[in-house]
């Protein structure tokens, strides 16, 4: 079984954010590193995925959002379904 854990979560979102390599991408990164507190890491995961989802295909930022889910502890999971329920207009704006 795999663990869940802010930690990874930041870790692999940082990593997500370096494959952009754009502008954003960098400082959103850079935030994202710099962060401490537990909510506010969160808050800078959800935001490190919109812009993935604004910036890649959609069949990418469903994989990085589902790889998210996997490793993002459980209590953080009713937000970040909801935050996916709100992804397919986005995606099918884009088609």
């Amino acid at each position: 079984a795999s663990r869940r854990s802010l930690a990874a979560a930041k870790v692999y979102m940082f990593d997500m954010l370096q494959l952009q390599r754009g502008e954003e991408a960098t400082a959103i990164a850079a935030a994202l590193r710099a962060c401490r507190d537990h909510e506010e890491l969160a808050l800078h995961l959800f935001h490190a995925l919109r812009h993935i989802r604004m910036v890649a295909s959609p069949s990418y930022s469903r994989r990085v959002a589902e790889r998210l889910g996997e490793i993002l502890p459980e209590q953080y999971q009713i937000e970040l379904d909801a935050f996916g329920a709100a992804t397919p207009a986005s995606e099918s704006a884009r088609v």
